[in-house]
C-alpha cells in the first residue's frame, strides 16, 4: 500500500461571507466612524439624520447611547459590534433600528 502525497484530500477553508445586510451595516458604520474606530454621539446623530432622514430629541439619542453603547472613562460611544446589535441582536432582543430595513 503505497500512498502518494496527492492522494490525500485537502480541506479547503473558505472565508465566511457577510450577508448583504451585514455588509451594508458595516459600510454605513465605516462612513461615519472616526479614526479610532468608534462612533461618537455627534457622529451618531448625524448618521441618523442624514441616512435615515429621522430627527429625534436629544434625549432619544442619549438613551440609545446608554442602552447600546460602550463606556470608557465617562465617555460613551458605539463600536462596530454595538452598532450592528442596534439592527439585529442574536439573543432576540430588539434594537434601536429594528424597524429600519437596509
Amino acid at each position: 500500500m503505497n500512498k502518494s502525497k496527492n492522494s490525500k484530500k485537502k480541506k479547503i477553508r473558505t472565508k465566511k461571507k457577510n450577508s448583504s445586510k451585514e455588509s451594508k451595516i458595516n459600510k454605513l458604520f465605516q462612513k461615519y466612524v472616526n479614526n479610532k474606530g468608534i462612533l461618537s454621539y455627534n457622529d451618531f446623530k448625524r448618521l441618523v439624520k442624514n441616512e435615515f432622514h429621522m430627527n429625534y430629541p436629544n434625549s432619544v439619542y442619549k438613551s440609545a447611547l446608554h442602552m447600546w453603547g460602550s463606556l470608557d472613562h465617562k465617555k460613551r460611544y458605539f463600536t462596530k459590534e454595538n452598532f450592528h446589535n442596534m439592527f439585529i441582536h442574536k439573543d432576540g432582543k430588539e434594537g434601536f433600528f429594528r424597524f429600519i430595513y437596509i
